[in-house]
């Protein structure tokens, strides 16, 4: 649920800073993302507490997973202090480098079917990380 509440403000901030988003735009944005996060959140503990991956590939995702969700927080605050666009791209772009992090973190675990997992997860957050991205252009 902490992740719904970091990315929720995100997306109404970029959507109310950039003019072309609907109330609905905002909330399918914002409940498809944190379901997405939560969805693959909820994946890698049950494949770590399975066994199915190390504790070394657990700490290195849940890392990514930190600064995924600290390059939101720092996006949002820039939305809130009324940053420059300039400035604002660049937050964006932390924020899709940091989700292009965790995603290579995913890569790096052993076991075929724990990666074929984290992938699927990993392929409907991107279209939605895309789709922010976009709002802010």
């Amino acid at each position: 649920m902490r992740t719904k509440k970091i990315l929720l403000p995100l997306v109404v901030s970029v959507c109310l800073f950039f003019s072309g988003c609907t109330a609905k735009q905002i909330a399918e944005v914002s409940a498809k993302l944190a379901i997405a996060v939560q969805g693959f959140q909820n994946i890698e503990v049950t494949l770590h507490d399975g066994g199915k991956i190390s504790n070394a590939e657990h700490i290195a995702i849940q890392q990514g997973l930190l600064k995924f969700s600290a390059a939101g927080i720092a996006l949002d605050a820039g939305l809130v202090a009324g940053d420059s666009k300039t400035s604002l791209a660049g937050k964006v772009l932390a924020f899709a480098d940091s989700f292009t992090n965790l995603n290579a973190a995913t890569f790096n675990v052993k076991d075929a079917n724990s990666q074929a997992e984290f992938q699927i997860a990993m392929a409907s957050m991107k279209v939605l990380v895309d789709s922010l991205a976009g709002l802010v252009k």
